[in-house]
Order: C-alpha cells, then structure tokens, then sequence
C-alpha cells in the first residue's frame, strides 16, 4: 500500500512541477537521470578516493554511499543545464518572438512539461525501487525485529510492498547489485540467525588462520556475549553490541575476509550449509586436527605387547610431550603443530605441506632444523608417521 501511495504522490507532484518549470528544464532533468543511472557506477571511484576525507572509511559503507554521490552530482550537473537552457529559451521569446508565438509556446512548455514530468516521476519510482530492492536484500532477513530503527522498518515494509505488487520483477534487471553482495548478505544471515555456525565457519579452510586473531579467540569465550547472540537479539542491539561493534568497524578484518575469499562466497556458503567445501575438500590435509592421545599411545603399544615396566615409561614420557597437540594445515600450504605438554609452556612448530589425495608430507621444525614427516588422511582421520612413531589426529 505504501508503494503505491509513494507512487500517487511521485507522479502527481511531478506533473506539477513539470507545469511550472516547463518542458525544457524538466526534460534535460529526465536525460539527467536516465545518463547518472548509467554512469554512476562506473564513476563511483572518484568518490571512493573523496569520501574517507570526510570520515567515512568502512569499504561497505564507501561502495554503498559512492554510486549515490555520483548520481546526485551528475544529475546536479544536468539540473543546473536546463536551468541555463530554459533561460536561454525564455529570453528568446520574451524579447525576439511575437507576443502570440511566445503564448504558443508558454503553453506547450507548461503542458508538455506536465507529460514530462510524470515520466520523471515514473524514473524516479524505479530507481527509488532499486534501492530498495538492494537494501531490502539486507534488511528483510537481518532487521526484522520490532527493535530495530524506523529506517529498517520503513525499507522492510517497502521491501514487501515490492514482492506483494511484483515490482521487484519489474526492477530487478536495473540493479546493479553483483553477486558478491547477494552471497555476502545470505551468509551473514545465516550466521546472524544460528550462532552455533560459529564453529563451522572457523574450520572453513581459507578462514584457519583468522580463526586465531585474538578478537576471535576472546568472542569465542566470552560466555556473557554468547548468551546475548543466542538470545535472538536485533539487528540493531547486535550491532551496538561493545564487542561486535568493534569487529564491524575494523576496515583491516573487513579488508582481510574480502582478500581470503577473494570475491567469491559461494563455496563458503555451501559450506556453511553442508560441511563440504567443493573449493577445498580436494586437498583432505586441509582443517584443524586434534590428537587422539588415548588411540595413539594404545597403538604403539600394541605394537610390541611383551614392554617392559621401563619400555612402557620411556613411551609415556615420549607420548606426553603430544598430550594436547593441535595440528593445523591451510590453504596457504602452511602448517603448524602446537604442542602443549603437560609440564612447559606451549610450542609451535611451522611449516609446509605437500601432497594430494590421501597422502601428504610435512615439513616442519625450529629454526633451520626441519624433518619431514609422511602423513596419510582418511576421512576425518590423520595419521603422521615418523621412524615407526605414529600420532592419529582427528578432524574438528
């Protein structure tokens, strides 16, 4: 109903305004905005280099508030010519033409101005609707609570006004929206609405290494801002949140994600819906492991069943030094294995991986010091063996 009342009045206070301000001046408008609508895009880089002069530094906020400036400049631009135009005319007429060709040609200009400026309103509809249709995209799934602010719930209810009239067919081979924007919204949707999808998405593969920055590891345990995400906050509420306020403020995280996935978030999507990764699960080596300390000293010790009291030390002792050791191998072919034992403070041996398939080679150590060390996966199985000492990790 909204939409429709919207329109009503775009069109009726455009045909006015095209009476008084005449055909020419409405009519370079209407070139105005059918020429801003196709350049403001392309020409947004001007104003992504302006705007963080102006404290505006956040890429999204740049990419959204951009195309926007352009448009409004370039229609200005246009504006302020037909004003120049119609002025010219105007003269003309008063002070060359006879008084009857300038009433002739007072009442065309006003009358068709009326024509024209209904068309205007009808541009203006559309590209009201694609923004809309952009914002909505955004704010249907993610502000959806009573909570959130009058701008949300105004784009909402337009949002909806659009799907009920199918207006949102009619505009949508006019946005100009890429795929990375509809993906991104989905996959923050998804998060936002399941906080258990947390876990899966710091063992998607391209993301291991930014599942270790602090910010993360202190979210992860701050039980007080768990308990607030799975209270189905609002969009709002979540956004002035302390911790996460400062998280989707970080341009640097921001810029980081972006990198990692490099433009492309639909395997990240799939994986969040399925736990499969058709980007990665080709190379089986890739994720966190934890060691299965009980299967692997039981193995070793099935290896020679007559030990001795001191053998059976000897293999504790040696086993203890991996009590809680984490294997971790990325996308970057990277690896790190840590090892925490029990009496010491923790190590983290670097390195690199090689291999496909099921079988892989490890090449890490301290330093200039490096041994390799053959690993086979199976599953969620891996197992490293080394001069006849096997560890089995199992994936997390």
């Amino acid at each position: 109903m909204i939409l429709w009342i919207l329109a009503i009045l775009l069109l009726g206070i455009l045909g006015v305004v095209g009476f008084y301000q005449g055909a020419v001046r409405v009519g370079i408008s209407t070139i105005g905005l059918l020429v801003a609508a196709l350049l403001a895009v392309p020409l947004s880089g001007i104003f992504k280099f302006i705007l963080p002069v102006t404290g505006l530094s956040h890429p999204a906020v740049i990419a959204l508030v951009a195309p926007l400036c352009m448009y409004l400049l370039l229609l200005i631009v246009f504006k302020v010519g037909g004003v120049a135009l119609h002025k010219k005319v105007e003269w003309y007429y008063k002070n060359k033409a006879p008084d009857t060709k300038r009433m002739l040609w007072e009442r065309m200009n006003a009358r068709l101005g009326i024509c024209v400026g209904i068309l205007n309103g009808a541009i203006y509809l559309v590209l009201i609707c694609v923004l809309v249709y952009v914002l909505g995209y955004f704010t249907v799934p993610l502000a959806s609570s009573p909570k959130d602010s009058v701008v949300f719930k105004v784009v909402n209810t337009l949002a909806n006004d659009m799907q009920s009239t199918k207006m949102d067919k009619a505009v949508a081979g006019f946005v100009p929206a890429t795929s990375f924007y509809y993906d991104s919204v989905d996959v923050l949707s998804m998060i936002f609405h399941t906080p258990l999808l947390q876990g899966r998405l710091a063992t998607y593969p391209a993301f291991l290494s930014l599942a270790e920055r602090p910010e993360f590891q202190e979210l992860g345990k701050d039980l007080k801002f768990q308990e607030f995400w799975q209270g189905d906050p609002s969009l709002t509420e979540f956004r002035e949140n302390e911790k996460m306020g400062t998280m989707i403020n970080n341009v640097e995280l921001y810029t980081n994600v972006v990198g990692i996935v490099q433009g492309d978030l639909k395997d990240l999507k799939t994986y969040l819906e399925t736990g499969k990764s058709a980007k990665y699960d080709d190379d089986k080596i890739l994720g966190k492991w934890k060691i299965e300390y009980n299967a692997s000293l039981a193995a070793a010790r099935k290896k020679k069943a007559n030990m001795n009291r001191m053998e059976i030390q000897a293999l504790m002792l040696r086993f203890s030094l991996f009590k809680d050791a984490e294997l971790k191998a990325m996308v970057d072919k990277s690896v790190s294995l840590r090892m925490a034992p029990p009496k010491g403070s923790a190590k983290v041996f670097k390195g690199t991986w090689s291999g496909t398939g099921d079988n892989y080679t490890l090449n890490v150590g301290e330093g200039s010091t490096t041994q390799e060390i053959p690993v086979t996966v199976n599953g969620n199985k891996l197992v490293a063996t080394k001069d006849g000492f096997s560890l089995s990790f199992s994936k997390e």
